[in-house]
């Protein structure tokens, strides 16, 4: 190996390793902790199709397509006297959630013709059942560094 080589091997390898305690001293200085939602599902009639369940942490992106956290769980073999079992590890903060029973397994919640209401079972944080469109204002709650358990139960319009 000559002194070129051997000189930017060494440059290399000191690049690398600084990069990666810096990396995993950023990692750990700088990732926020988060605190486990226990969310309970209940209201669930029958055992077909998912519940399709959004967080959302904002008014902007409420009921759009940037929910900060969204996950699909099959109600059959996970429901339990009319409900399932959902956690989300989410930092501290301000959240909403919405939620339906996708009975017809399309991954859309199903919407009136006429009158643009869900055909399918819907709920909100904080239980809210305000007749019109959901308002995250209705909705939202406040997660702290404790691990916090919610009930939504499902309705029909």
């Amino acid at each position: 190996m000559n002194r070129y080589t051997y000189l930017l091997a060494s440059a290399m390898l000191t690049l690398f390793l600084s990069s990666t305690v810096l990396g995993s001293v950023a990692a750990e200085g700088g990732s926020a902790k988060t605190t486990d939602l226990d969310i309970t599902v209940s209201g669930i009639k029958g055992d077909k199709g998912s519940i399709i369940i959004a967080v959302y942490d904002n008014k902007k992106d409420w009921l759009g397509d940037n929910a900060v956290s969204r996950e699909v769980v099959a109600v059959k073999g996970n429901i339990k006297d009319g409900a399932i079992k959902a956690v989300f590890a989410l930092p501290p903060g301000e959240y909403a959630i919405t939620l339906f029973h996708d009975v017809d397994g399309d991954g859309e919640l199903k919407m009136g013709r006429f009158i643009p209401t869900p055909k399918e079972p819907m709920g909100l944080s904080n239980n809210d059942k305000t007749f019109g469109a959901p308002k995250y204002k209705n909705a939202k709650f406040q997660i702290s560094s404790e691990k916090m358990a919610m009930n939504i139960e499902l309705f029909d319009f």
